[in-house]
């Protein structure tokens, strides 16, 4: 087409059509108004009697404003999220579909606590933070009122209202967008982390969780190999990967990639627990060493790990109405790093435990530093509180039950076999070393 000729428009393009919207009146060409038809507008300026008349419409001359311009060709700006509303409902009262593909597919717009956000598009797009709680909003809030069948009939449909979420942070909310920008975000605590964390499972930003969560990636000097470690609580199944062939040749760790940001990378997978679940159970008879693993970190280990295995031994155990998860498996200490009852242990005192009698480690551990109750025994009738220990953990003279209060644990497997490598823990033989442990708030 030649640089200076005239489109053949639907309307004349030079002839000047008049629109009162409101108490204002708009002029417009007929090339402004055939540059998003079909429209309200050229339907009506079609009809040969209609020449001439001025087009009356009850509609907001603002918002009108914005629509003036966008039929002589200019890029529309929008403020805020009513005006966002307030277009794309005109956009679609006066059938401007230009206008409202412009709107539909440019940036979100949002109110978050007290504050407006335009968000854009293409930050909550990627994969992993799309379908988001925007993309999902949007598909009821863009829906236009005219297509659907039980409004059609009305002259005016119901008012749309613009996406706000007054019972979120926006403060939060303005952290959020900052990561998802490509920016680090610096936390305060551990507690603002959480917050965070959780925001983003609420407007599941499930990418940006995940470069979000506390984790700690290292080189072993000695293997050589990258490492991970991450909370249990953070592990997402999908990022596991059990590398040993199925025929039980060769032993490895189990790897994890985090869904969304690691892609193809896969390490040697660290998780770390910070409950008192696990209990390590040295028992000198058989000479082995197993985990009883309890309540809520025994089912997010089968949940992730029977994924990989079969090799997982769960069980339910009943106490009346109640019902406690449990897992018990298989335990290597080789190099574990053991701080029992506020102690250091050597690197060979699971060796002597379970092969000398009345080792010193063993000493140590089974020793109760209690004084004789009848000195601390409350005068008068005695009330029975029931104290039972933990579900399944066996109170035996050949058995010693350490409560494990802080843990970091790999995974190693042959095959369909697991188990856990201690790399690093925490743990109490008696109520009195539990207690020295637990700081005051």
């Amino acid at each position: 087409m030649a640089k200076n000729s005239v489109p053949n428009f639907d309307l004349p393009a030079e002839k000047m059509f008049s629109v009162q919207v409101g108490d204002r009146l708009f002029r417009l060409s007929g090339a402004s108004l055939s540059s998003d038809a079909p429209s309200y507008f050229t339907c009506f300026f079609a009809k040969d009697e209609n020449d001439g008349k001025i087009l009356f419409i009850d509609r907001s001359p603002v918002v009108f404003d914005k629509i003036y311009m966008h039929l002589q060709g200019y890029h529309v700006s929008v403020l805020d999220e009513m005006e966002f509303i307030y277009l794309l409902a005109d956009a679609n009262y006066f059938s401007l579909n230009k206008l409202k593909s412009q709107l539909i597919n440019g940036d979100v717009f949002a109110k978050i606590g007290s504050r407006s956000f335009r968000i854009p598009r293409k930050l909550i797009s990627g994969p992993g933070n799309y379908p988001n709680f925007f993309s999902i909003a949007y598909d009821s809030l863009l829906r236009d009122p005219f297509g659907i069948d039980e409004l059609k009939d009305l002259l005016r449909p119901p008012p749309q209202e613009p996406l706000i979420v007054f019972s979120r942070s926006d403060a939060l909310f303005e952290e959020l967008l900052y990561g998802l920008q490509g920016h680090e975000i610096v936390f305060q605590n551990e507690k603002h982390r959480e917050n965070l964390l959780f925001e983003c499972r609420y407007y599941r930003f499930l990418a940006l969780e995940q470069k979000l969560v506390n984790h700690k990636i290292t080189v072993n000097p000695f293997t050589r190999a990258e490492e991970i470690t991450i909370n249990l609580k953070d592990v997402k199944k999908q990022g596991l990967l059990n590398p040993s062939p199925n025929d039980g040749s060769q032993d490895f760790l189990v790897k994890y990639s985090r869904p969304y940001v690691d892609e193809s990378i896969l390490r040697d997978l660290i998780v770390q627990v910070e409950n008192t679940d696990i209990n390590l159970l040295v028992s000198k008879t058989s000479k082995m060493v197993s985990l009883f693993i309890l309540g809520k970190t025994a089912r997010q280990i089968y949940k992730l790990f029977s994924t990989l295995t079969n090799d997982i031994m769960y069980e339910e155990l009943k106490n009346g109405n109640e019902t406690t998860p449990k897992v018990t498996m298989l335990v290597q200490m080789i190099g574990c790093n053991c701080v029992l009852n506020g102690q250091e242990m050597k690197a060979d005192w699971l060796e002597k435990i379970i092969n000398e009698d009345d080792s010193p480690e063993e000493q140590m551990l089974r020793e109760s530093e209690l004084p004789d109750e009848s000195l601390y025994r409350i005068p008068g009738p005695r009330r029975a509180i029931p104290s039972l220990p933990p579900p399944s953990v066996p109170e035996n003279k050949d058995v010693i039950a350490i409560r494990v209060l802080k843990s970091q644990w790999s995974f190693g497997t042959r095959g369909q076999r697991l188990w856990m490598n201690g790399r690093k823990l925490t743990g109490v033989t008696d109520c009195m070393s539990w207690q020295k442990a637990n700081a005051f708030i």
